[in-house]
């Protein structure tokens, strides 16, 4: 049987969902995947271990600890990754994701990005990937999804150009439909 195997975030670090982080292996590890889908991530900053927490990590957990979750910073969160005229409807969908945010996730999880290098990792996948990007996305640069499709020599990139991080959320038929294609041709 033939697996596709779907990551949110850093390569080589899986993590689930509202930033709770941790690492975990492929399911099914022992069958054959057949492709690698990634979406709003990045190959991560390759900085020495124990440095500092980047800013973008660090002014977060500050926040977090000196103020906690609440609405007003789930509001802050979803409006930071989406762009102008974003639906309501997905801000508040996107706010009550942030809101459940631990200290944890923000620490561990901006550790393990900041931390990670794995500009290597394509050089050795010899699998179809597909990369998926906002084409308005204010989390990860332009630069780091072009280095990230640089680093697969079989990725394919689609980008949703109203979209912004979270275009899963943004326009999730689309985005459905990328992965569904994507996993049938794959398995082909």
């Amino acid at each position: 049987m033939n697996f596709i195997f779907f990551c949110l975030w850093a390569l080589g670090v899986f993590f689930y969902g509202g930033g709770g982080a941790g690492r975990a292996p492929p399911p099914h590890a022992e069958a054959d995947v057949t492709g690698l889908v990634l979406s709003s991530t990045h190959l991560g900053f390759g900085r020495p271990k124990g440095e500092p927490l980047l800013p973008r990590y660090a002014a977060r957990l500050d926040r977090l600890e000196t103020k906690g979750v609440d609405a007003e910073f789930g509001l802050e969160r979803a409006k930071r990754s989406t762009p102008k005229g974003t639906s309501h409807e997905v801000v508040r969908f996107l706010a009550d994701i942030a809101q459940d945010i631990r200290v944890e996730g923000i620490r561990d999880g901006g550790r393990m990005s900041q931390e990670a290098d794995n500009a290597h990792v394509g050089q050795i996948a010899s699998l179809p990937v597909l990369i998926l990007s906002g084409g308005k996305d204010r989390i990860i640069s332009r630069d780091m999804h072009d280095a990230l499709v640089a680093a697969f020599p079989r990725a394919q990139q689609v980008v949703f150009p109203d979209a912004g991080h979270a275009s899963y959320a943004e326009f999730p038929r689309h985005f459905n439909a990328q992965i569904k294609e994507f996993a049938l041709n794959a398995t082909k």
